[in-house]
């Protein structure tokens, strides 16, 4: 059985080959072909001179024991050229023989062929060695062949001599039929006739010394594929041809049907995309209503309801989880720092946020799951302002509701974000999380009402560049703003920096104590420090928070706060506040 897939593959190379030659006539050159398998019947009309050539030369080498000294090199040359001129799809004839057929020449190939309505006939062989090189298999192939068992003919001659008839006389000659001959593969003849063609070829023979059929050359001819269209369209039930291998190899979309236009020639791209029955075509001022091959379009996927319902999750989750950690953490930030006149005890691990994340992810997942059933994927058809009609995912008011309550998510974030503004942090991030709440609350905001506004009058083009555009303000920029600075901080080592810095001044300043506020000539340092209870009770983690007040006034002017582990302190049974 054939594999399938592997035929596809071959007539996508094949197809791209084309290209190349459309693109440069001269890129591909004559040793390589179209790798394909094609049905050759449609071309077989055009093989019957190159048959007559190959037995016309077979019975001379039999009259003259495999010799053809008795014809001159103008016969030789007369007969290749009869075969081409006059005619369009065979663009060239030639003969190869073997050495020692023609006595005077080690090698013997004359070739004719015609151009810009000239026929040119000239001895290949002086510049092309077909007989060493292997590749050449239009000759080779049939000289590895074993021919003991080719066609025997008896013929029954009687010559004339003056005005008597002589004796009759047997002879026994070779032929060949169709199938004994050779076809190459379509290939562009660069540099020669600048042409797509194919090759065949037949065999020549004489008989040696034991009466057995000796191979001595080859004659073919070689036919014109230029004028012969590529057909790409789906298979129909009209009448095939050798090069119905390129059939279904069309880009047309499943709402459009494909149709081929004749007279294109040997390239692709040789068919319209034709709207489809109730579909329609996007330029309503084209004079042609239809996507040309070689153009080529970019066609949106169908709504259905698994896109709608996948949509809508994917989406929404998304948003709630990046934007929703991003304000659950800014308010940790906020509630640590706190003015300092307020301090408590205060202790937020990533438990404790979890714990508050997770029941509005609850609430969100619940009105997907709401949603999903009430509407459960369902499309609409919209109509543009030039009246062209495509389908889109029903949302409407659920859409709406969700929306605002994530805007109010925003603006909460917003506000956590001015509550912070002076709160430093390794990496500065929470200034990063705030110019990524800000970014949301502004551009992203603006995409959706333009989204709202617009986007559904002038088409899927502008709808889907508008959504797409949403996805990156909301996502690409804010996974920038918070990760470029950490990555950047990281390879310059300034989180190292900042914690070798920390511990110099807690250790070495005089001033520093804990939970203690003591004044100095310009200003005091404030610090407290919360146990965070370890599973290993030989070893706690402790939190420091130092503020620093100004002289004369309770405003914090620079918070900061270290995690510093604390080892061996099993003697402190309880730290006082």
């Amino acid at each position: 059985m054939r594999n399938c897939d592997a035929d596809r593959e071959a007539v996508q190379l094949a197809l791209e080959y084309v290209s190349r030659v459309e693109q440069s006539p001269c890129t591909g050159g004559n040793q390589e072909t179209l790798d394909l398998i094609f049905n050759h019947t449609d071309w077989e009309a055009y093989i019957k001179p190159a048959m007559f050539t190959s037995k016309f030369i077979t019975s001379v080498l039999l009259e003259n024991n495999g010799s053809l000294n008795s014809l001159t090199d103008e016969t030789i040359f007369s007969l290749v050229r009869s075969v081409v001129n006059g005619q369009t799809t065979i663009f060239a004839s030639g003969i190869a023989l073997e050495p020692g057929v023609h006595s005077e020449y080690s090698s013997f190939a004359p070739y004719a062929y015609h151009k810009n309505g000239t026929v040119y006939v000239h001895d290949i062989a002086l510049s092309y060695n077909y007989q060493d090189n292997n590749n050449v298999l239009w000759y080779h192939n049939l000289k590895k062949r074993n021919w003991e068992n080719a066609t025997r003919t008896l013929s029954k001659t009687k010559l004339r001599s003056g005005n008597i008839s002589l004796a009759e006389k047997d002879t026994v000659l070779l032929t060949t039929k169709i199938e004994d001959g050779f076809w190459t593969k379509p290939y562009f003849d660069c540099g020669g006739g600048d042409i797509w063609m194919v090759t065949y070829t037949t065999p020549i023979f004489s008989l040696d010394i034991s009466g057995k059929p000796k191979f001595q050359g080859v004659a073919g001819v070689d036919i014109e594929l230029t004028n012969i269209d590529i057909n790409q369209c789906d298979p129909d039930t009209s009448k095939h041809n050798a090069l119905d291998v390129f059939r279904e190899t069309h880009r047309c979309y499943a709402t459009t049907e494909c149709r081929f236009l004749k007279g294109q020639g040997f390239k692709r791209g040789a068919y319209q995309c034709v709207c489809s029955k109730g579909y329609y075509f996007p330029n309503v001022n084209a004079q042609v209503k239809a996507f040309n091959g070689l153009e080529g379009f970019f066609a949106y996927p169908k709504a259905t309801t698994f896109l709608c319902i996948s949509q809508n999750w994917v989406y929404h989750i998304g948003f709630n989880l990046m934007y929703g950690a991003l304000v659950i953490k800014t308010w940790r930030i906020a509630i640590i720092f706190r003015p300092a006149s307020k301090y408590k005890k205060v202790h937020l691990p990533d438990k404790e946020l979890l714990k508050r994340f997770l029941p509005p992810m609850c609430v969100v997942i619940l009105y997907l799951l709401a949603w999903t059933i009430s509407e459960k994927g369902v499309t609409e058809t919209l109509e543009t302002s030039n009246l062209l009609k495509y389908d889109v995912c029903l949302n409407r008011y659920w859409l709406y509701s969700i929306q605002c309550a994530e805007v109010f998510l925003l603006f909460v974030g917003g506000y956590m974000c001015y509550l912070v503004r002076k709160a430093p942090g390794h990496f500065n991030e929470s200034k990063y999380i705030t110019w990524a709440v800000y970014n949301g609350i502004i551009l992203g905001s603006f995409l959706l009402i333009l989204t709202h506004l617009i986007g559904h009058s002038y088409g899927p083009d502008l709808l889907y560049l508008l959504q797409g555009l949403q996805i990156q303000a909301f996502v690409t920029i804010t996974l920038t703003l918070i990760f470029i600075p950490k990555i950047s901080a990281l390879y310059k080592k300034e989180d190292i920096k900042r914690a070798n810095d920390t511990f110099k001044t807690e250790y070495d300043s005089k001033y520093l104590k804990t939970n203690t506020i003591e004044a100095t000539p310009l200003k005091s340092v404030g610090t407290q420090t919360y146990e965070y209870a370890a599973s290993d009770k030989r070893r706690k983690m402790f939190w420091t928070s130092v503020s620093k007040l100004s002289l004369n006034s309770q405003t914090r002017v620079e918070p900061m706060i270290d995690h510093l582990p604390l080892p061996n302190c099993e003697n402190n049974k309880e730290l006082s506040f």
